[in-house]
């Protein structure tokens, strides 16, 4: 089989599934990316046995064959040539060699045979939304997904599937994100109510494989496995077993004060006084009824002391609370509007930051409790 191709598609194909190769002593096999031929284009395939990449490089395809690569050893050789240049590969199971203009390199392979199966399944349930669109939505949720292993339901994102609606929600205790996406309608074939977790890595890579797309995104769900797809890749992840929490039980409804703020005008303040945070990265907010004002300041023995104000539309009772600064610069940094609403009730119950006039996001968090 000879396949011939610009040294840009073969990088981008590879750098697709590059990431998704494990590094299992025990397995070298999946340390390899699979390449075959698919509907006269060369295809690629990895896993770690959690995840499973899929993409496609097109080219002049001349044959038919298979051959399993150390994922490593390819990339980095690909990645030594300049754009534009033409690349010949020549397989010949277990080996393939690789020819430019004025260079020649072989590679020796992997047994194919021990490449593991990357299983098909059963859609359940599906949505399809644009791609920008889903990863807009996973970038205002992901920082509040917990990273700790003694709760795994939350270790991952529920994505709750309704008619024309997907539900993005994230906690870690200390805050919550939720996200809604209007979707377009499934096929009739598939079940419209859903309820899953999916892993946060598995997330992060959605975002990085598809970051460059402008086409809709197709999720597809299973009894334990989803896939995201588009024409040019696919992703498939196990995942999370478990009951996600009832997170709508802590989300407050009636405040004492609702603030409209600038919101890069507030994400300023915060990152002002984030500098003279103690080592519980706390900051204090408080909101001036009388000055129409939102003030942000810290103190630290060892570094000194910050305040900062910004005009505000107050609404309600004066408030002081304190906050960890990093959770409070994720939810300001979430809102894709010019204005937000910072609602609140008191220094100990959670408080709410949302986009002004955009019901479909919204962030809570718990204040830092001082003694």
């Amino acid at each position: 089989m000879r396949f011939t191709c610009l040294q840009e598609n073969l990088q981008n194909a590879l750098s697709v599934v590059e990431r998704i190769a494990g590094r299992n002593a025990a397995l070298p096999i999946l340390s390899a990316v699979l390449i075959s031929t698919h509907q006269n284009r060369l295809q690629f395939v990895a896993t770690d046995l959690e995840l499973g990449a899929t993409t496609w490089c097109a080219g002049k395809l001349e044959g038919e064959g298979r051959l399993a690569l150390p994922m490593r050893l390819i990339t980095q050789f690909v990645s030594n040539f300049i754009p534009q240049t033409k690349l010949q590969l020549d397989f010949n199971p277990p080996h393939l060699t690789v020819t430019t203009e004025n260079s020649k390199a072989t590679f020796r392979g992997l047994d194919t045979k021990d490449f593991p199966i990357i299983p098909a399944f059963t859609p359940l349930h599906a949505v399809t939304v644009p791609v920008k669109t889903l990863l807009h939505g996973l970038g205002q949720v992901l920082p509040a997904v917990a990273t700790h292993e003694a709760r795994p339901e939350i270790n991952g994102v529920l994505f709750a599937i309704s008619k024309n609606e997907l539900k993005l929600a994230a906690t870690d205790t200390f805050r919550l994100a939720e996200k809604i996406i209007t979707t377009q309608a499934p096929d009739d074939n598939v079940s419209r109510a859903a309820r899953v977790i999916v892993p946060h890595r598995t997330l992060h890579e959605v975002v990085r494989i598809f970051s460059a797309g402008t086409e809709d995104i197709h999720i597809d769900v299973g009894e334990h496995q989803l896939c995201f797809h588009t024409p040019t890749a696919q992703l498939i992840s196990r995942l999370i077993a478990g009951e996600y929490p009832n997170y709508a039980a802590i989300i407050p409804t009636k405040f004492q004060n609702n603030t409209v703020v600038a919101s890069k005008a507030f994400a300023g303040l915060v990152r002002g006084a984030a500098i003279f945070a103690t080592k519980l990265n706390d900051i204090h907010v408080g909101i001036e009824t009388s000055k129409r004002a939102v003030r942000v300041s810290a103190v630290d023995p060892d570094k000194g002391d910050h305040t900062a104000t910004a005009p505000a539309e107050i609404s309600g009772e004066p408030l002081e609370a304190s906050f960890n600064y990093r959770y409070l610069l994720d939810g300001i940094e979430a809102i894709p509007t010019d204005n937000l609403e910072f609602a609140a009730t008191s220094a100990s119950t959670p408080a709410v930051i949302k986009p002004r006039g955009d019901p479909s996001f919204i962030y809570v968090i718990m204040p830092i409790r001082r003694s």
